[in-house]
């Protein structure tokens, strides 16, 4: 009952936003109509990542037994950036493979239309506004790298309102997978499990993810995403064309620069633990 009573809320909350006066027509006119119906449920989720963010904070204290306000401010940044997007990646996946089994609109991928898809696009886009809000905020602990990854992930998400490339979001979702392990390494670093079996066990399996994922079956869909773009250019627009082309450019080099950090990484806490290991034998 208190369930119902409350998505009833929900429901009359987000239809007062969304009937706002002039709001509908402004959307329609700029090209984007179904950003009319779905903008309250991405603030939604900027919001709550917002409030993700914050409240991993709380974990850190209890971890760390100190209160926050004594916390490094580096690492309550980095903390927040990486709490929030495990949530988001664990979800991203989990939306993108139900999505890539269902395989909906594999006969129309430039302009078909599927509701799980919005849906995830919904979450994924108020994830990369958060994040692009602690890019800028953060820009010298987050670096450029990432201010260009969440400001291409954010603009990624906008021609699918039109609706065009909606059956690309899972696709590029996918690529969130490797994030999972990403993360788990550093928490390893950050709760004393440095060097330890399970570090090392994440750590290769993110070097595998990443390279399938992002690197093999990531280049393959982007040529694919590339031409399908390219060949419907008239009715996509010169615009979704020049982002393709940018997305391509920028994530590829990307995927490339970080997998070369990442090996490089392995090695480097494979060559600790072993000279640990020889350390304690001497003793």
């Amino acid at each position: 009952m208190e369930h119902s009573t409350l998505m009833r809320a929900f429901r009359q909350v987000d239809n007062y936003f969304v009937n706002l006066p002039g709001l509908k027509g402004f959307f329609e006119a700029t090209g984007y109509p179904l950003l009319a119906t779905n903008w309250p449920t991405i603030l939604f989720w900027t919001l709550f990542f917002h409030f993700v963010s914050n409240s991993s904070l709380i974990l850190l204290a209890i971890i760390k037994r100190q209160k926050i306000e004594k916390i490094d401010k580096k690492l309550q940044m980095s903390w927040r950036s990486h709490v929030t997007s495990q949530v988001h990646a664990l979800v991203a996946v989990a939306f993108s493979l139900t999505a890539l089994y269902q395989n909906n609109l594999a006969d129309d991928r430039v302009h078909g239309f599927d509701k799980l898809i919005l849906s995830a696009t919904n979450f994924s886009l108020g994830y990369f506004l958060w994040d692009l809000h602690l890019c800028i905020i953060d820009f010298s602990g987050q670096g450029p790298q990432f201010l260009a990854h969440a400001v291409l992930g954010a603009l990624n998400l906008v021609p699918p309102y039109v609706p065009n490339v909606m059956y690309y979001v899972p696709v590029f979702l996918f690529f969130e997978a490797s994030t999972i392990f990403l993360n788990m390494v550093w928490f390893c670093d950050k709760v004393g499990l440095s060097g330890s079996t399970f570090q090392l066990v994440n750590g290769v399996l993110l070097a595998i993810v990443f390279f399938f994922v992002r690197l093999v079956f990531g280049t393959l869909k982007m040529i694919q995403f590339y031409k399908d773009v390219a060949i419907d250019a008239e009715n996509v627009g010169i615009m979704l064309y020049i982002l393709a082309h940018l997305s391509i450019t920028v994530f590829w080099s990307l995927n490339v620069f970080w997998f070369y950090k990442i090996v490089q990484s392995i090695i480097k806490k494979c060559k600790a633990s072993v000279a640990t290991k020889d350390d304690l034998k001497k003793e």
